[in-house]
């Protein structure tokens, strides 16, 4: 009868192989994730002239906010006025 024993150095050497195999089958996202998207995109997903978003702004059915220069909105809002 013969006895293998794993150490903590066979276990580590097991997950590197692992993570490396996994790395190589799901690619890998360089963009970041936001949760914010730009008047412009927002118009683009919703197919909407620029008088049609105000007019969701005005109404309280999309709540934006102002940064900088640009007026944002969550994702999770507009996904929500979607799905209506």
């Amino acid at each position: 009868m013969n006895i293998e024993l794993l150490t903590k150095d066979d276990l580590r050497l097991l997950k590197e192989e692992i993570l490396k195999e996994i790395e190589k089958l799901v690619p890998v996202r360089n963009e970041p994730i936001t949760k914010w998207l730009k008047s412009q995109e927002v118009r683009k997903i919703l197919k909407c002239s620029p008088g049609s978003l105000q007019n969701l702004r005005i109404n309280g059915q999309l709540n934006p906010k102002k940064s900088e220069e640009f007026t944002i909105t969550k994702k999770a809002r507009w996904r929500l006025f979607l799905n209506k």
